[in-house]
């Protein structure tokens, strides 16, 4: 099963035109999902949420539904952005 260890998470940057920051896309943060079309996964949500702090990451944007959430068991996941990043 892969993990954060195993596959650090990946961040896919745009740059933002007149600005000086960057829009960021990734997969789910912590994402925990046994069965699934893309491989198996059991990410670690501090191991992640770290390294987008470590990326320079000041703002956390979700799209990930409630429903999702409770999927890819992430009960903590907006509560540990909201207190690291």
């Amino acid at each position: 099963m892969r993990n954060s260890t195993t596959h650090p998470l990946y961040v896919s940057w745009i740059e933002l035109e007149g600005d000086e920051g960057a829009l960021g896309l990734t997969l789910c943060p912590g994402k925990y999902q046994p069965v699934a079309s893309t491989g198996s996964w059991d990410r670690q949500l501090d191991v992640d949420v770290q390294a987008l702090v470590d990326m320079g990451v000041s703002h956390v944007i979700s799209l990930v539904t409630d429903d999702t959430c409770v999927f890819c068991a992430l009960k903590t996941f907006l509560s540990s952005c909201k207190t690291t990043v």
